[in-house]
């Protein structure tokens, strides 16, 4: 079976690094904040260990794409009404 999920980094340069049909990509995890990094190398052939995430149980952890975004400092986003949009 070829490696497919989050396993702890083998070449030890974060955490956790996504492996896809067996093979290490660029999707790297520290501290639970996901990033890119390239593997050191294209192939893994040694043993990997699969961490642990967790399984969501009821969805809350999802965001909608046409849900609106508020941030403080955004124009528009920050719910004062700016450029048209409001969130009262």
């Amino acid at each position: 079976m070829r490696a497919e999920g989050w396993y702890q980094d083998p070449f030890e340069s974060h955490e956790a690094r996504w492996f896809s049909a067996g093979r290490p990509t660029n999707l790297v995890r520290d501290q639970g904040v996901d990033s890119y990094d390239a593997p050191p190398a294209p192939e893994w052939t040694g043993p990997l260990t699969p961490v642990d995430t967790p399984t969501p149980v009821n969805g809350e952890d999802l965001k909608r794409a046409d849900e609106p975004v508020r941030e403080r400092g955004v124009p528009g986003l920050d719910g004062s009404g700016a450029m048209g949009i409001g969130f009262n």
